[in-house]
């Protein structure tokens, strides 16, 4: 029975799909509407459906590949195929996709985009102009088509641009004409530029690329970049977190990671070397196939078992040109790079005698740390009264520098500030360049009352003018001892008003007396109270001294200079806390170093020699922290010495505590 209900059952089903397909068909007769409807809503996915496809260089030699990335970007409700394309004289050396979903939010509603790649990397097999044509890829029931690309191939050794996005993405790299042997992790170093004037930026970048998960990463040499100017941009390995990102070099497949980069600036002409990078670490040997006579097992214990390896990376030279002496500027002050100059003041309307901040700002990428003070033809009635200079540093070796000088005008009316001039040396444009501000004009207005005027004599009605002052006490209630009757004038002796004065000069003499007494007490006190908070501040600080000892350590390893002058202001705080805790002295911080001898030295009675060390101390710390970017000290030598400063630091404590004690 079971067979017959079977059979009855499949006839029905047939029976409806047909009457329904026919129903649709006259549907569409009548009503002239597309018969399959699902299909005109998959035609309108695919039209909401991206596709593009682009290489990372359009010039390369025959050592080189190119990256060819197709992007394809849907709601991931259609079923899309893989990209094709046709690439005559390239063979195809490595291929990899990876996907990856974007959340958006429009018109109150939240919504997906499903993003797929593919990237195949392709080697020339001959010079010339060729084509990478019939770019297309299947989705749902269309084929969506992209442009063509032409690349262009050199013979071998010829000089190529670098890959798209310099320092990202970073498929199609080259080896500098070398084949990277099959090792799990190696160092290497990449220049965004190959040659450079003298003074001019230069990006360099120190990546590790792995095949193999590493781990226990550690840095046994960091570059020293001798015969450059260096600042640091980025150090993520003293983070110690390393975002690695999918490349492929020669052909090959690796994840690679930023370590350490910098912008250099040669101070010499000819060909420089940039220095090594070395590091070691543990990894995990990658997975390969088996031999005839490996022992499967064998093998997997031996991918468990971490192994140890080091590396270090091969020296890049830098070709160094000369600056040219013909047309330069007698204003030139050593300037190489790409500007903009801009100048401006904080308020355009001040009173005489009251400052005024004009700020000269430049700003692109270059050695902005050379580049001194611009000089400014100042009018007669406007007084210079301080300067200063900051430079900070931002991403790509793009930064800008501040000149803050302090303005103040000394009269009523219109003050026209000048214009502000500047040379450089533009490497791009290959020639000296002078850039300008705009005047800027300034309205003075009358001084306010009091400002740079003497003070006015005394006026009637202060105390040495109230009327009476001078006039005698009369002192009143004081009984003589003995009646002028009875006592005669020379037993008298002194008049009983001259009694009356010397008893309440005596009363008032001994309420002196106690409240001297009280006074010092109190005040004997208080330097204890702030030695006991002090001490114990000095002690809280004992932290700090073990983040600096900490830090000594990395400062010769490669910390970021900047942070090696931050720890050079947190010593100079910490000895001035140790002075603030032991001395208490309002505003310590604030005296010159005359009148800091004379409080410590004079008054307190510290030692010469021990004052000489603390001297010493902050000397250099200030030649660290503000004139280390002249040359005052080098960096080196400021890495160097970081420890022996830290150790004389908490030896300089010690001997204020032991004072103290």
């Amino acid at each position: 029975m079971k067979p017959v209900i079977r059979s009855l059952l499949w006839t029905a089903s047939i029976l409806i799909l047909s009457t329904s397909s026919v129903v649709a068909a006259a549907f569409s007769a009548v009503s002239g509407l597309p018969y399959l409807i699902h299909e005109a809503h998959a035609d309108d996915e695919v039209d909401s459906v991206q596709f593009t496809a682009k290489i990372d260089r359009k010039e390369i030699t025959l050592d080189d590949s190119v990256s060819v990335k197709f992007s394809i970007q849907s709601d991931g409700k259609l079923t899309i195929g893989k990209p094709r394309y046709s690439a005559p004289g390239f063979e195809l050396v490595n291929e990899y996709s990876g996907t990856y979903v974007e959340s958006y939010y429009v018109n109150g509603r939240f919504g997906v985009k499903h993003n797929q790649e593919y990237t195949y990397i392709l080697r020339p097999v001959k010079t010339g102009t060729f084509t990478i044509g019939d770019l297309e890829v299947r989705v749902g029931s269309r084929t969506l088509k992209a442009p063509p690309i032409t690349v262009f191939v050199r013979s071998g050794g010829a000089a190529t641009p670098p890959p798209k996005n310099y320092g990202g993405g970073g498929a199609g790299l080259r080896g500098s004409g070398k084949r990277v042997s099959n090792l799990p992790f190696f160092v290497r170093a990449e220049m965004d530029q190959q040659k450079i004037y003298k003074g001019q930026q230069v990006i360099v970048s120190y990546y590790l690329y792995q095949r193999a998960r590493t781990f226990n990463l550690q840095v046994d040499k960091y570059p020293v970049l001798t015969g450059f100017l260096r600042e640091d941009l980025e150090m993520p390995i003293l983070q110690g977190r390393l975002d690695s990102e999918a490349v492929v070099l020669d052909g090959v497949a690796y994840q690679r990671a930023l370590m350490v980069r910098y912008a250099a600036y040669p101070l010499k002409e000819g060909k420089l070397t940039i220095d090594s990078m070395s590091v070691k670490a543990n990894y995990y040997a990658p997975r390969q196939g088996l031999g005839d006579d490996e022992d499967p097992f064998t093998q997997f214990f031996q991918q468990m078992a971490p192994q140890a390896s080091n590396s270090q990376s091969d020296p890049l030279i830098l070709e160094v040109l000369p600056l040219p002496t013909d047309g330069r500027p007698a204003d030139f002050s050593g300037g190489v790079g790409d500007y903009n100059l801009t100048a401006s003041v904080d308020k355009s309307e001040v009173r005489a005698n009251e400052p005024v901040s004009f700020l000269v700002k430049l700003e692109g990428k270059g050695n902005l740390a050379t580049i001194e003070e611009p000089k400014l033809n100042l009018p007669a009635n406007v007084e210079l009264y301080e300067s200063k200079g900051q430079t900070k540093n931002g991403q790509g070796g793009i930064g800008e520098k501040i000149f803050e000088l302090l303005l103040i005008p000394r009269a009523q009316g219109q003050v026209t500030l000048p214009s502000v001039e500047m040379s450089f040396f533009d490497p791009l444009q290959a020639k000296y360049v002078k850039k300008s501000t705009s005047p800027i004009l300034l309205n003075v207005l009358e001084g306010a009352p009091g400002s740079n005027v003497a003070l006015p004599p005394k006026k009637e009605g202060s105390p040495s003018a109230v009327p009476g002052a001078n006039v005698p006490m009369q002192l009143t209630g004081i009984r003589p001892l003995k009646s002028e009757s009875v006592v005669s004038s020379s037993d008298r002796g002194m008049d009983p008003n001259l009694w009356a004065a010397l008893f309440w000069a005596g009363i008032a003499a001994s309420l002196c007396a106690f409240a001297t007494l009280v006074f010092r007490m109190l005040k004997g006190r208080k330097p204890r109270e702030q030695l006991d908070t002090g001490v114990g501040k000095i002690r809280k600080n004992a932290k700090e001294w073990a983040k600096l000892k900490q830090t000594t350590q990395l400062a010769r390893q490669g910390l970021a200079f900047k942070d090696v002058i931050e720890s050079y202001d947190r010593l100079s705080d910490l000895v001035y806390d140790a002075l603030d805790a032991v001395y208490p002295q309002e505003s310590i911080r604030s005296l010159s170093r005359i009148e800091l001898h004379e409080v410590l030295v004079l008054q307190k009675n510290l030692s010469e020699a021990v004052w000489q060390r603390t001297c010493r101390l902050f000397e250099f710390t200030e030649a660290v922290r503000f004139a280390s970017s002249a040359g005052a000290v080098s960096e080196q030598v400021a890495r160097g010495d970081l420890e022996k400063w830290v150790n004389e630091g908490q030896l300089l404590e010690n001997e204020f505590l032991n004072r103290y004690k």
